[in-house]
């Protein structure tokens, strides 16, 4: 039989169901394919047996293995893969630590918004915390952020698979220890002002408190937002602000 035995399928983004153009899928010692504009995938097995399959896409995506994957007619399997890193969104009501030890690298990836209303976020020193959508962390009630990184592990909050996100907000209650070695920046809170008063959600591009916080040593740099492009209130303290811009005000 001189017709190849063919697996086909598609690739997408397992979160966000999008297609992973690009991404290469190959059976190992087999057969190797580039996914195309559709999403989809086509290799040529030849006998049926057992292969393993791999799917790769780039540095940020996780790297899907299926070992002893057995196939003896045209088949379609299509293939999941999420960005890498431990994926967090949602309510936060009881103490949580984001842990440098959660993965390999010690990437979060937010997947929507975040609220503390009760209990301490820890964030430990070396976490990257990349945001996947346009999605905020808000501190409200009790909620209480703990993010101290060290000046030879500090703590990223960065963009990741989404072009920007709406930053860190705390208007509950007034915090204890807030951030310490953290970098900040790609937030984006660029909205209008409402009878002459820019909204909550439009001052403090990459941070905005409206309690007591402190932030020491750390970068903002690159947001956007109308007032405040790169901070609204909270104690600074040895940080450095730069490349953030404000429509109205105060682009640093």
């Amino acid at each position: 039989n001189d017709v190849p035995l063919l697996l086909t399928g598609t690739v997408t983004d397992s979160v966000w169901a999008t297609n992973l153009t690009g991404a290469t899928v190959m059976a190992v010692g087999v057969d190797t394919a580039t996914v195309d504009g559709s999403g989809n995938y086509s290799l040529a097995l030849g006998d049926p047996g057992t292969y393993t399959i791999k799917a790769m896409y780039t540095s940020d995506y996780d790297t899907i293995t299926v070992s002893d994957t057995t196939v003896v007619s045209p088949t379609t399997r299509n293939i999941l893969i999420a960005t890498y890193g431990q994926h967090v969104k949602g309510a936060i009501t009881t103490n949580t630590t984001w842990a440098r030890s959660a993965n390999a690298l010690g990437w979060y990836r937010v997947d929507g918004n975040i609220g503390v209303s009760a209990g301490t976020l820890t964030v430990e020193p070396g976490v990257t915390v990349k945001f996947d959508s346009l999605a905020h962390i808000k501190f409200t009630g009790t909620g209480q952020l703990s993010a101290k990184g060290t000046s030879a592990d500090s703590i990223l909050w960065i963009v990741g698979r989404a072009a920007t996100w709406n930053g860190i907000t705390i208007t509950g209650a007034n915090q204890t220890d807030s951030l310490k070695y953290c970098r900040i920046s790609g937030a984006y809170k660029k909205f209008p002002y409402r009878n002459g008063t820019a909204l909550e959600d439009s001052t403090g591009g990459g941070f905005y408190t409206t309690k007591t916080a402190y932030l020491d040593h750390c970068v903002i740099s690159g947001n956007t937002a109308a007032t405040g492009g790169g901070t609204s209130g909270g104690t600074l303290t040895n940080c450095t602000l730069s490349g953030n811009k404000a429509a109205y005000g105060g682009g640093s």
